[in-house]
Order: structure tokens, then sequence, then C-alpha cells
């Protein structure tokens, strides 16, 4: 439903801002829908939005439960390279 909304409120021309993407991450984990979560992480950093310790804690989270721990590793070290450690801010 969420990605459904996104879809909508892009076509209608609602810029999607960080609030949004955490919204989406969220419905992410309760779908357990790790390959859509990290396409949204790519399309919020391709739109100019900087992810904060929220962002790349539900991101880990669904990659986590998805067992795709080598791909939350790479999350990691691209986040700790964002600002020094986001993740425990």
């Amino acid at each position: 439903a969420a990605l459904q909304l996104f879809g909508e409120m892009q076509a209608v021309g609602v810029p999607p801002d960080l609030d949004t993407y955490r919204a989406l991450l969220s419905a992410c984990k309760a779908g357990r829908q790790a390959d859509e979560a990290l396409r949204l992480l790519n399309e919020l950093h391709q739109k100019g939005i900087s992810a904060d310790a929220a962002v790349y804690n539900l991101l880990l989270d669904v990659l986590c439960e998805a067992r795709q721990g080598e791909q939350a590793a790479k999350v990691m070290r691209a986040a700790l390279q964002a600002g020094g450690d986001p993740l425990f801010k």
C-alpha cells in the first residue's frame, strides 16, 4: 500500500522527502522486501537526499532479516563513510 501511494505521489508531482523514504523503508521491512529497500536507498541518493541513521538502521534491519549479510556489510561501510558514524547519532 505504501509503495503504491508513493507511486501515486510521484505521478502527481509530490516530491518525496526523508520522512517519505523512512516510511517506505518501514514498509519494506514489514514486507521483507530487501531488493526494494536497496532500490529506494539508491533513489534517495540520486535525488540528493542524505540518508540519516534511521534510514540506514531500517535498511540494515531489512537486509539482516532477508539474510543478506554481505549486502548489509556494504551498507554499513557506506553509512560510516557518509558521515563518520551516522548509525548511532
